[in-house]
């Protein structure tokens, strides 16, 4: 039992992280985006 829990324990933290970490990339590029479009008012927006 304790060498199972030995490899079971960390393999399944290490796809936990791996699951929450392709999470927080995948927000960080929709803020990057979002970013990018901030950076490149329309025409309009700039006469402002």
């Amino acid at each position: 039992v304790y060498a199972a829990s030995f490899f079971a324990i960390p393999l399944f933290r290490w796809f936990l992280v791996r699951k929450t970490n392709g999470e927080i990339e995948k927000r960080n590029k929709a803020r990057e985006q979002w970013a990018r479009v901030l950076e490149m008012p329309d025409p309009p927006l700039r006469q402002k």
